[in-house]
């Protein structure tokens, strides 16, 4: 859903612990499976019901959230944490068509 979100502080969740964020194991599995083709799992939620932004969970297309499509997530999900981990973040959705 486009338009401007203010994203709380610590809305990085992880799926297993050991990331440095709050974990939730539902992330990992189905309907929630969030995993890039490298299997890692996380969930970035954007403050307003269940929209947020995850892996695609190598099945194309979300219900509704942001889906990233790469191989590899872990260096968004790093930055994500460094920009979240101390202040609310504010994020500008927009279609891409």
């Amino acid at each position: 859903m486009s338009g401007l979100y203010t994203v709380p502080k610590n809305s990085l969740m992880a799926a297993k612990a050991g990331f440095g964020v709050p974990y939730d194991p539902k992330y990992a599995m189905p309907p929630y499976a969030f995993r890039d083709k490298r299997g890692f799992s996380w969930f970035f939620w954007l403050g307003s019901g269940n929209l947020g932004i995850h892996p695609d969970g190598n099945i194309p297309g979300t219900e509704g959230c942001i889906g990233i499509i790469k191989d590899n997530t872990k260096p968004l999900f790093d930055k994500i944490k460094l920009l979240n981990s101390s202040t609310p973040i504010t994020i500008l959705v927009k279609p891409s068509f």
